[in-house]
C-alpha cells in the first residue's frame, strides 16, 4: 500500500470518526445541535425529548429549550441565523432545516405494521391489536411497558416464541436472558434489577441474614416470623409479640439482656434472675506436666536447641560423661593431672558479684607446670549434667587464660 493511500484511510477514518454520534457511534446524516453545540444524530435527540421526555443534553446534561435538526455541523447560534424553513415542531421545540429532515423525524414516530404495508395506526394499541387479530402476533407486554424504544425496534413473536422469549430469552439476542419470575407473585419482571426492587418493596427479608449475604425473602411476615423464631431469638413478652422486626436479635445474649431491661417489672424474681445471668461453658483437659505437654511446650529439664528444618535427627543414646577421667579431660602440659570437680549446669541462673567469682574449675582452670589444688563445686546437685550442659561441654572448649598462679590470684 503506498503512502497516499494510506494517508487517504486515515483522512476517511477521521473524518467518519467526527461525523459519528458520541451516543450511538453511528456515523451522523442529520445533526442535533443545542444552545451547549454539543452535536448528537437526530435518532438520540430525539429518543430523548420523545420517548424519554428528556430535554438534557446526553454530553453536559444542560436543560435545552429548543434544538436545531440540520445536515451541517455548525454552532447553535449560526445555525439559527442561517435556518429560515419556518419547520418547527411546537410539542417537542424542534426546528428543522428542510422539509426531508422533518420527515426522517415523523417516520421515527410512525405506528405501522411489520408484516403488511397497510395504513398506518394512530397509536400502538391499535397496531397491537391489528398484529394480534390479522396476523397472530404478539408483543411483549414486560418490553412494551419498560422499554423507551421506537415501534419499528420492537419485536412480534407467536405464542410459542412469546413464551420462550419471557422464560430464556431470543436466540439470536444474547444480552437478554428472560424475564426473571416472582415466585411469590407468579409475576415476570424486566430484568434481575426490577425483580431485586420488587422483592425489597413488596416482599420481607431477614435484616440478620441479609448482612451476612444471604438473599432469602419471604411473602409474608408470618413467614419471616417463622424464621425469625427457628434461627434467631425473638422476644415474644408482652407487647413484643406484636411489634414487627424489632423484638429479634441475633444472640441469646442480646435476648437476655433485652428481657432485663424490658420485662424486669412483668417477669418474677427467679426468672428475672435467670435472664440477668450468664452462663459460661467451657471444658479444661488434665495433662501430664511431663509426658503429655503440648508440642508447642517443653518439660523440665528439656533444652532450647530445635533442628533446622529439613534436617534428620537420630536419637541416640545419652552418654555420661565422667569429669576425673583422664582420657576426656587430659591434664596441660607436663603437669600431673588433679582430681577435678566439674560443677554442674543448671537451667535456673544465679547472678554473682563482680568482685566476688566463685572458686570453680571454669573460672580457675589448672595451669601447666603449676601445682592446683581442687576447689569446691558451686552446685549441690549431683555429677550428673543435663543435656544442655552436655552440649556445651561438647562444642565449647574451656577458655584459655594467661599462666597465673594461685598467689597472684586474689581471694
Amino acid at each position: 500500500m503506498s503512502l497516499s493511500a494510506s494517508k487517504k484511510i486515515m483522512n476517511d477514518s477521521r473524518e467518519n470518526y467526527e461525523n459519528s454520534c458520541v451516543v450511538c457511534f453511528i456515523e451522523v446524516t442529520i445533526f442535533s445541535v443545542g444552545s451547549c453545540d454539543h452535536a448528537v444524530c437526530y435518532v438520540c435527540s430525539t429518543r430523548m425529548r420523545v420517548l424519554c421526555e428528556q430535554n438534557e443534553c446526553p454530553i453536559c446534561r444542560q436543560e435545552l429549550s429548543q434544538v436545531i435538526f440540520s445536515k451541517e455541523k455548525l454552532p447553535f447560534r449560526q445555525l439559527e441565523t442561517s435556518t429560515r424553513s419556518g419547520l418547527y415542531d411546537r410539542t417537542y421545540r424542534i426546528v428543522f432545516g428542510d422539509l426531508v429532515i422533518q420527515n426522517a423525524f415523523y417516520k421515527l414516530l410512525e405506528q405501522a405494521c411489520p408484516r403488511c404495508n397497510c395504513q398506518l395506526f394512530v397509536s400502538f394499541e391499535l397496531l397491537r391489536k391489528h398484529v394480534q387479530r390479522d396476523h397472530g402476533l404478539f408483543y411483549c407486554e414486560i418490553c412494551t411497558n419498560n422499554l423507551k424504544i421506537f415501534t419499528f425496534e420492537r419485536r412480534c413473536y407467536t405464542r410459542e416464541e412469546l413464551a420462550m422469549h419471557k422464560r430464556k430469552g431470543d436466540p439470536d439476542n444474547t444480552s437478554h436472558r428472560g424475564h426473571p419470575l416472582c415466585e411469590f407473585c407468579d409475576v415476570r419482571y424486566l430484568d434481575r434489577d426490577e425483580l431485586f426492587r420488587h422483592l425489597r418493596r413488596d416482599h420481607f427479608y431477614c435484616h440478620f441474614c441479609d448482612a451476612d449475604g444471604s438473599n432469602q425473602y419471604y411473602s409474608d411476615y408470618a413467614s419471616l416470623r417463622e424464621h425469625f423464631r427457628s434461627e434467631h431469638y425473638m422476644c415474644e413478652e408482652g407487647n413484643c409479640a406484636e411489634e414487627h422486626l424489632t423484638a429479634v436479635f441475633r444472640t441469646d445474649i442480646d435476648l437476655r439482656a433485652h428481657k432485663a431491661s424490658t420485662h424486669s417489672r412483668t417477669m418474677g424474681k427467679m426468672a428475672t434472675k435467670q435472664a440477668r445471668t450468664l452462663e459460661v461453658e467451657f471444658s479444661l483437659v488434665p495433662r501430664n506436666r511431663y509426658s503429655q505437654a503440648p508440642p508447642h511446650q517443653e518439660t523440665e529439664g528439656s533444652s532450647s536447641f530445635r533442628p533446622l528444618m529439613g534436617t534428620t535427627v537420630f536419637n541416640q543414646p545419652q552418654k555420661t560423661i565422667n569429669a576425673n577421667d583422664e582420657q576426656e579431660f587430659p591434664a596441660l602440659g607436663n603437669a600431673t593431672p588433679v582430681p577435678v570437680i566439674r560443677p554442674q549446669v543448671s537451667i535456673k541462673t544465679k547472678s554473682y558479684n563482680s568482685n566476688s567469682l566463685a572458686k570453680t574449675k571454669e573460672n580457675f582452670p589448672a595451669l601447666g607446670g603449676a601445682t592446683t589444688q581442687s576447689f569446691p563445686s558451686s552446685s549441690t546437685e549431683g555429677p550428673t549434667t543435663s543435656r544442655y550442659s552436655k552440649m556445651v561441654q561438647k562444642t565449647q572448649p574451656p577458655p584459655q587464660v594467661s599462666a597465673y598462679t594461685l598467689k597472684e590470684i586474689p581471694s
